[in-house]
């Protein structure tokens, strides 16, 4: 299940205070519905999954035995605590979300996708490339060498038509998957590990 239309929640993480927050935001008007910061004592809970009424959350009882959890349910619309569980809590299949396939370099894929940004971008990608076509439009995400680190962009392409591009990552030193994906006709991505950004994927 999806959350009700343009409403979407997102998981903030702040290593060095070891600080988290939970946000419910509007992605078609850019508005914040609600936020939840926790401290130290809110560092092992994770966002699990969120329904059409609820956001669920992962909580790690104890550091040395990941098997110990327990989950937290929350208002999707007031982002309030409803119940806490020990049992599992199973995720609903996610029917509106497309992931990006992963092309790793030195497979066929990889080389056909890479010849298709040379010709249209002139760009030289390397390392690995993130997939994803739905009806005519193609969303692309790959790396480039930069001296000895590494940038990666992202492009939304229709045939003969290079809509949108954005820069992700500069001078970084590896390699990630699920850089982006498409939800409701939207491309949603994270740039510089700091700033969601939210593309339409329609006219």
């Amino acid at each position: 299940m999806w959350p009700p239309a343009s409403l979407a929640v997102v998981e903030v993480r702040d290593e060095a205070s070891r600080r988290v927050e939970w946000v419910a935001l509007n992605y078609e008007n850019g508005k914040t519905i609600w936020s939840v910061a926790a401290g130290s004592e809110g560092w092992w809970r994770h966002l699990s999954f969120v329904t059409a009424n609820e956001v669920v959350l992962r909580r790690f009882e104890s550091s040395r035995n990941p098997d110990r959890v327990s989950y937290e349910t929350w208002s999707l619309l007031r982002g309030t605590p409803v119940a806490t569980s020990a049992q599992t809590i199973v995720p609903p299949t996610p029917n509106e979300v497309t992931l990006p396939t992963d092309y790793w370099q030195g497979s066929p894929e990889f080389d056909t996708v890479a010849r298709y940004l040379r010709a249209t971008l002139a760009c030289e990608p390397t390392g690995q490339i993130e997939y994803a076509a739905v009806h005519d439009r193609l969303a692309i995400s790959w790396y480039e060498k930069d001296h000895e680190a590494l940038s990666q962009y992202v492009a939304v392409w229709q045939p003969g038509r290079d809509l949108w591009r954005e820069t992700l990552m500069s001078h970084g030193r590896g390699f990630g998957t699920d850089s982006f994906f498409l939800a409701r006709n939207w491309l949603f991505t994270v740039k510089e590990k700091k700033e969601l950004i939210v593309v339409s994927f329609s006219d």
